[in-house]
């Protein structure tokens, strides 16, 4: 169970660093 909720996090961390990738190079 543990190792679902980490993963799960991870996504989440992974989904927000992509969206301010994004963000950043449309600021450009």
């Amino acid at each position: 169970m543990r190792s679902l909720h980490i993963a799960a996090t991870g996504m989440l961390a992974q989904q927000t660093n992509v969206e301010v990738t994004s963000n950043n190079l449309a600021n450009m």
